[in-house]
């Protein structure tokens, strides 16, 4: 999905002429897309929403930002064989045209939520930087890594407001207890997701 290593950073991104074209990210249902929430509650969190949505759309669609990516890259479609040094991305039904580096943030939000490593910034910077370095040995181009806080952001949002209507701390499993902790709070004092600079370059 990301073989543009060739291609100059600032071309303009050119969708394919054919039938086949997939949709956008927004266009399919994943983590990402907070747009279908009508809870009266949640209008201050969609109206949060779509103004970071809105501040991520104005960066220029290039060859080295934007183009077909998997946009639900979390560890439950992704197998690991440390025997055989390999990683295994499955799972493609949502495949859609979107910013790369969501194909980055999800990941970086998994380990902090799913692994439980929030309280841990030791290994979630290791972990960031390891994933960034791998990534830019494919497309070496830092820029778009400035990218990444805000949709970091897209992402809490989008998922906070997926899980608030149907969130029983008494009732859910640990990822969402720890998601889902000072969440709201930390959303309203606009507090970013991950205390990492991603300002490379």
């Amino acid at each position: 999905m990301y073989n543009n290593h060739f291609s100059l950073p600032d071309t303009p991104f050119l969708y394919p002429d054919s039938i086949l074209k997939r949709p956008l990210w927004y266009e399919v249902g994943n983590c990402f897309d907070g747009r279908a929430h009508t809870e009266t509650e949640l209008a201050y969190f969609k109206k949060i929403y779509f103004s970071t949505r809105q501040t991520l759309e104005q960066s220029r669609k290039k060859t080295n930002n934007w183009g077909l990516i998997r946009v639900d890259l979390h560890f439950a479609n992704i197998n690991i064989d440390p025997a055989e040094n390999r990683i295994v991305i499955f799972d493609f039904d949502d495949c859609s045209y979107g910013w790369y580096m969501m194909d980055v943030a999800l990941p970086i939000l998994d380990i902090l939520i799913i692994l439980e490593e929030i309280d841990n910034p030791e290994f979630y910077c290791m972990f960031t930087d390891n994933l960034i370095e791998g990534y830019l040995t494919e497309k070496p181009d830092t820029r778009c890594l400035r990218q990444i806080p805000l949709i970091l952001k897209l992402l809490e949002i989008s998922l906070f407001m997926k899980l608030y209507k149907y969130y029983d701390p008494e009732n859910k499993r640990s990822w969402e207890k720890i998601f889902m902790r000072s969440r709201k709070k930390r959303i309203q004092n606009d507090l970013p997701v991950i205390d990492y600079n991603f300002h490379r370059g």
